[in-house]
């Protein structure tokens, strides 16, 4: 598939999906905070986790899934700019406590959820997960049968990481 149509077609389909979460949560919880934004941003990255623990960091180069669904959906589907307008417009009226939860509760969320659906995404294809230095460290099996030489190379939400500890 083309690079370029599968960003779009995910990006479409991604944004759509964001406007109907956001809808739903209006509908379901009324009121000043911005849950729309949140739940589109807590299960994109739930989503984008899934993804690359299942894929990419297993050394699947497939491009083309990941252009639909990382770049493509998960882009269309979470929303950096929202956020940062919906944070702006609950300062600008004064509900300063809520502007801060809603940045903590994004943040949070959105790490933990990313974080999750990697180790998801890894025990969904048998790829064992090791708990080191209290943070998730996601063995990088191309690099283990492959590299030999860098045989302590882990992931950690999607960065290269020594992983001194044992396995758990």
């Amino acid at each position: 598939m083309n690079t370029v149509v599968a960003i779009f077609i995910g990006g479409g389909l991604g944004s759509v999906a964001r406007f109907y979460t956001g809808k739903w949560m209006q509908l379901l919880i009324p009121g000043t905070f911005p849950y729309g934004t949140l739940a589109s941003n807590s299960i994109s990255s739930l989503i984008l986790g899934v993804f690359l623990g299942a894929t990419l960091l297993n050394g699947s180069t497939d491009s083309s899934w990941r252009y639909f669904i990382a770049i493509g959906f998960c882009g269309g589907y979470s929303t950096f700019s929202t956020f940062t307008a919906e944070t702006f417009e609950l300062l600008k009226s004064d509900l300063v406590a809520v502007a801060i939860g809603n940045i903590a509760v994004n943040l949070i969320a959105t790490l933990v959820l990313f974080g999750a659906g990697i180790r998801l995404g890894k025990q969904l294809y048998n790829i064992p997960i090791f708990i080191c230095n209290r943070y998730f460290c996601v063995i990088n099996s191309y690099y283990e049968n492959y590299h030999p030489h860098f045989p302590n190379l882990y992931f950690y939400f999607g960065k290269l990481c020594r992983c001194g500890g044992k396995s758990k």
